[in-house]
Parts: C-alpha cells; structure tokens; sequence
C-alpha cells in the first residue's frame, strides 16, 4: 500500500510542477456545463467535460479547481463518472480564496489501462443553490490556477497527464 501512496504522490507532485516554463499546451478542452436554478435548489450537477483530439492519447490523471460564487452556491462537491483508482476531493477548505473547489483523479494509478479516450463528461460539480441568491446568472469555470493552504503547495494549476506527458488544458 506504501508503494501505491508513493505513486499517488509522485504523481500529484508532477501535476503541480506548472511552474515550470515550457509545460506543452495539451490538445483537450475542459469545459463546465450550464444549469438553469432557483435560489433554494438543491442537488443540481453540472457536467464537467473534456473535448479531447484523438490524436492526445489516454487521459490518466487530473488535478482541477473549480471557480463559482460562495454567495450564490454552497455544499459544492465534484464526484467522478465511472471507474477510477483515486479520487483526492479538495473542497473550500484547501483553497485561499473563498469560492473554490477541485479534486485529482487518476484513472491509472496501476496500468490498468483506464482513463479518459474521447470527448464527453468525466465529472459533475454537485451543489446547491443558497436560500439568499438573487436571480441572475452566475458563473462556474475552471481556473488555470490557485492559491491553497496543503502543505508545500502554494498554488495549484488545472492539468492533466497524457501519454507521459502533464499539459495544461484550454479552459
């Protein structure tokens, strides 16, 4: 088990070297769905996808943050559609600023073969809508990067691990 949690950590470790210069502009879009709410909805789910060149390979791994307003949206939660190996939520409690949420997926954390191989959903972003949301409408989007408060980590970017490779996606 050891050894896994090493490879979980490597891993998550290379996601978040962005820092680096010359990190390739991958070939997959990363695109938040739309909802239609009302102030007090609850358990709405908003697709998370990919629009991924075939031409990219097998998506492994990702690490995302996720940007809504926390005055509009609450109880905010991303769960994964389909087979994964690991899942590590990040809820508001890891990010600096308030209205942010993310996770790391990785589909092939032991050569399984598994991970993301053409253009669809491959998560939702669950919340609710708050009681005191005015009307309106209110943006959810990926960020390119964040600020966070985990250990030794101070800033986190939305990437993802193909053929050997970590990319940042377009957003």
């Amino acid at each position: 088990m050891q050894s896994n949690r090493l490879k979980l950590e490597s891993l998550l470790l290379c996601l978040s070297a962005l820092g680096l210069p010359g990190l390739a502009r991958g070939e997959a879009t990363f695109k938040v769905g739309t909802a239609t709410v009302a102030p007090g909805q609850t358990q709405v789910s908003i697709p998370l996808s990919v629009e991924l060149d075939p031409a990219e390979g097998l998506i492994v791994a990702t690490e995302l943050t996720i940007e809504y307003d926390p005055a509009v949206f609450g109880q905010t939660a991303v769960k994964v559609v389909g087979p994964i190996d690991r899942f590590v939520p990040m809820d508001q409690s890891t990010y600096e600023e308030p209205g942010n949420v993310g996770a790391a997926i990785l589909w092939d954390l032991f050569g399984n073969g598994r991970g993301i191989e053409s253009s669809g959903v491959f998560a939702h972003l669950e919340l609710c809508v708050l009681d005191t949301a005015a009307a309106g409408s209110y943006p959810v989007a990926f960020l390119f990067g964040a600020k966070r408060r985990i250990g030794g980590r101070d800033e986190v970017f939305t990437v993802y691990t193909a053929e050997g490779a970590t990319h940042y996606p377009e957003l």
